[in-house]
């Protein structure tokens, strides 16, 4: 859908990351939906209108009509109510549905809005930040939350003093969650085929502030965990090192604030 298409480029053009971004971490930094979702969440709504609407008028009995016509076994109707059904048991939605031809019994207007907007928005914002966080985190570490955007950024707009280093430390995290091509390292000009492990791993020129940071890293998770982060693939490892650097304690501050400014000293 090029609605869609357009939505995206748009968020990761807000994010200034390129088009190759994760879709799901681009749009949990944020914390929106993606255009579908919102045109879902709208049909839905609409659909409680036309079940909510009094009897009397056309537009209800041409609905209940066509509605009946569906659930009876006409598969090859198009337009609303095909995508209203499919809607309603994409969402587990189905049982209102049967009590309203049954019992002609529907949700109020702000019932039916609450049900829809935990059955659609927080499930589909759920889903995501937890598909964001299992490519970027371990298990022990949640960097995306379903209810709020990145806390970098909220931290951005509470303490500017801090907005060149979240800007680019929130930056190198999105482009280690993009799809990687051969590039040119600015610092040691050699070419890599992802900029992100080269940097922080591989330049020649960072070794000396790749070793304090490696000490960081030490003295931040301590021998077993810096083991068990070692061993990992070497993207899974830039990803983890960047989410333990963006996390955040109970009072939305950063909890290895030394950690991260190293990390954003390398690029």
């Amino acid at each position: 859908m090029q609605l869609e298409v357009s939505h995206r480029r748009c968020v990761k053009q807000i994010l200034n990351v390129g088009m190759n971004t994760n879709t799901d971490v681009a749009l949990s930094c944020l914390n929106i939906e993606s255009a579908e979702e919102l045109i879902n969440f709208e049909k839905l709504e609409f659909y409680g209108q036309l079940c909510r609407l009094p009897v009397r008028f056309f537009a209800k009995k041409v609905f209940i009509h066509r509605l009946v016509r569906y659930c009876l076994g006409c598969v090859n109707m198009q337009g609303l109510i095909p995508d209203i059904y499919r809607l309603l048991q994409k969402y587990s939605l189905m049982p209102t549905l049967g009590t309203y031809l049954e019992r002609g019994i529907f949700p109020g207007k702000m019932s039916w809005k609450r049900t829809i907007k935990k059955s659609v928005r927080m499930a589909n914002r759920q889903r995501r930040s937890q598909n964001a966080n299992e490519i970027t985190c371990l298990e022990d570490s949640k960097l995306f939350k379903a209810d709020k955007p990145l806390t970098a950024i909220v931290i951005c707009k509470t303490s500017p003093s801090l907005s060149v280093i979240i800007h680019k430390s929130t930056k190198i995290l999105r482009m280690a969650m993009s799809r990687q091509f051969a590039s040119k390292c600015a610092i040691c000009n050699k070419f890599t085929d992802n900029i992100v492990n080269h940097t922080v791993w591989f330049c020649d020129k960072t070794e000396p502030k790749r070793n304090n940071l490696i000490v960081e890293l030490y003295k931040v998770t301590g021998h077993c965990k810096f083991m068990q982060i070692m061993i990992l693939p070497v993207m899974a490892m830039s990803r983890h090192l960047l989410c333990l650097a963006l996390t955040v304690n109970e009072d939305d501050l950063f909890r290895n604030f030394v950690l991260l400014k190293l990390i954003c000293d390398l690029f």
